[in-house]
Parts: structure tokens; sequence; C-alpha cells
């Protein structure tokens, strides 16, 4: 089994749903996606005239060697519209290969790690999110190091417009989409998750709770970055943030003290979307 890392890109239509729809063909067609960044807006590199992107990293588990990896990357591509036609051009989707293990290739279609990485801010910014202390295998320089000294000056920010809307009166809207894709319309699959998620998850945040409660940041980071994946999973997208945020500021120490607020914010949302979780359980089990 191999990790590899991707990044995802669109600055073309629902730049969202292809994104969404990118990961789930990974996970089809790639492997088992392991971690994902939060999602960025960031300016168009190399044509600025472009419209800006969405960006996203991945760490994925896959079996394909990596010459397999890029003809699976360049057909999900294809089948979600992108076409070839200028160099940073327009995109539908994107998907560039950041690391394949520890691997240096150097062929005439296949460059690894990606050539341009460390220039680009799109790519560190969302990279050293979930891979903060991997080593470049070339410039032996960790990621946060090869971000801290960047000279690319164009911005680079979470993309939280559409999740902060959909943030009413501490609730937190239920995306199903990635769910129902993986599940292939078995609703049997989707409330087992259901269940799976509603049995789990309380038991994180008690263990959660505690570690801030004991101020055992390393603790409360790990227990943080166990649970991100599950709310991603189950499509809360705007919860998963937020606990990224958690776990960021429990690893750096970068103001601890709004941990435990942050904390009681999510606690008491969760309360609502299990009751959410619940009444689609119903429905797909009538």
């Amino acid at each position: 089994m191999h990790t590899i890392y991707l990044l995802l890109g669109s600055n073309l239509g629902d730049r969202l749903d292809y994104l969404r729809r990118g990961r789930s063909l990974i996970e089809r067609e790639i492997g088992k996606i392991k971690e994902s960044s939060a999602i960025y807006q960031t300016a168009s590199w190399g044509n600025t005239d472009l419209a800006d992107f969405l960006n996203q990293a991945v760490c994925v588990e896959t079996e394909l060697p990596a010459d397999d990896l890029l003809l699976t990357i360049h057909a999900i591509e294809k089948s979600l519209g992108r076409e070839r036609v200028l160099k940073w051009g327009a995109r539908t989707l994107d998907i560039d290969i950041l690391f394949y293990d520890d691997l240096v290739i150097s062929q005439p279609d296949l460059t690894i790690p990606h050539p341009l990485l460390q220039e680009r801010r799109f790519v560190l910014t969302p990279l050293a999110e979930i891979a903060p202390g991997m080593r470049h295998p070339v410039l032996e320089t960790s990621i946060q190091d090869l971000l801290a000294t960047l000279q690319d000056e164009l911005y680079v920010e979470r993309y939280n417009n559409t999740i902060m809307s959909k943030e009413t009166n501490n609730n937190f809207e239920v995306d199903m989409s990635y769910l129902n894709d993986i599940a292939d319309g078995n609703a049997e699959f989707i409330i087992d998750m259901i269940d799976i998620f509603i049995e789990q998850t309380p038991v994180y945040f008690e263990q959660l709770a505690t570690a801030i409660k004991e101020k055992d940041w390393t603790a409360t980071a790990a227990v943080a970055h166990k649970i991100k994946p599950t709310l991603a999973f189950i499509g809360v997208e705007a919860a998963r943030q937020r606990m990224a945020e958690i776990e960021r500021k429990a690893r750096d120490l970068d103001h601890p003290e709004e941990i435990e607020e942050q904390f009681n914010y999510l606690n008491n949302v969760f309360d609502r979307l299990y009751d959410d979780l619940r009444k689609i359980r119903t429905e797909l089990g009538s």
C-alpha cells in the first residue's frame, strides 16, 4: 500500500461540486482518502487573469503504481469535463500528484514530487494543514518550513462563505451527497453509517472534553484529528473545519484558551445534528 498526496483544484462551474465529485471518484478508482484539508479559495497561479480556484489537499492510500495512478487521474479529470487546451488554463477539475511515498520520479510525463509545489502557496497551505511535518525528499525540508519561507504572495483564503451561510441558530447543514455517492443507492449502508456516527461520536467527544479539561493539548490534537474524518464522511463540512481548528490550536499551542469555547459550541450543535441524522435515518428506513 502506498501513501500519496494529491491537490484538487477547480475554477469552472460549480467548483464545490467538482471537488466533491473528484473526491468520490478518487475513493472509487484510486483508494481510501485518509485525510483532507479544508477548502481554500486561491488566486490563479501562472495566469492571474483567470477566475479564482477552489483547492483542497488529500492524503490517499492506494495500491496503484505511479504510472497507473497518473492514467487514472487523467481519466477522472476527463470524466468531469477537463480539457487540456492551455497550460495554466481554466479547468473543471485538476488533480496534481504532490507526493508518492517518498519516491523521486523523473519521467517525460511524470515528475514526483511535483516540481513546483515549493513555489505555490495554494499548494503548501492546504498541504501543511494535513502534513505539516512531512519532509520533501529532494529539498529535505518540511512542508511547514517550506510554507514559512515561501515568497509567493498570491492570496489563499479558507473558503467559508458557503459554509457560514449554512450556520443558523447554532446548527449545521448535513450534506449527504458524498455518502450517497459511495452508497450507490444502498439505503441500508447509509443507515449503518449514521448509526455508527451517532454511537461513536459522543464517545470521542467525551475523550476530547477530558483532554481539554486537563489541558492536555497533545491528547486534544490527537482526538480532534480522529474526529475530523468522521465529520467529513457524514457530510458536515462546517463542523469538520471547526474541529480542524481545534486540532491546529492544540497542536501549535495557538491561543489554546480558545479551544474550550470552540468545543462547547460544537457540543451544543451536535445535539441537534444527531436529531437531524435520526430524521434522515427514519426517512431512509420507511
